[in-house]
């Protein structure tokens, strides 16, 4: 890399490399040190070795941020053990239709349902997921 720092060096006008030069020579402590710190901190990132340290300092710098406030435009819908045990498992489809007419009547944009269904064709056989 240095060789390629001075052969640039040498396509430039005399005045001009000449006060580069001497500039380089002046600063060649701090270019160096400087180097040399970016390159260790690099490798050693790269490695792996400062992984941790970095997820504490993220994880105490969003212990410090100020709590945000709750969205009361946002609803969230948990079907628990509960839910489970009154309407049976898996839960019926018109208790799911009743569920959604119900949000939908708040007028959302958007309703979103992780679940997983298994379908079944004519033959009785599990189109998705396990019989």
């Amino acid at each position: 890399m240095p060789w390629l720092l001075l052969w640039a060096i040498e396509l430039l006008p005399e005045p001009m490399r000449a006060i580069l030069k001497k500039w380089l020579y002046q600063e060649r402590r701090v270019l160096i040190t400087a180097t040399v710190a970016a390159s260790t901190v690099i490798l050693v990132r790269c490695s792996g070795l400062l992984q941790v340290w970095e997820w504490a300092a993220f994880d105490q710098f969003m212990r410090w941020r100020p709590a945000e406030a709750t969205d009361n435009r946002i609803v969230i819908v948990e079907i628990g053990e509960r839910d489970l045990q009154k309407y049976g498992y898996p839960i019926s489809d018109g208790v799911m239709a009743q569920l959604l007419q119900k949000l939908n009547a708040g007028k959302p944009r958007a309703i979103g349902m992780p679940l997983i269904i298994n379908l079944l064709d004519k033959n009785e056989q599990c189109v998705h997921g396990e019989p």
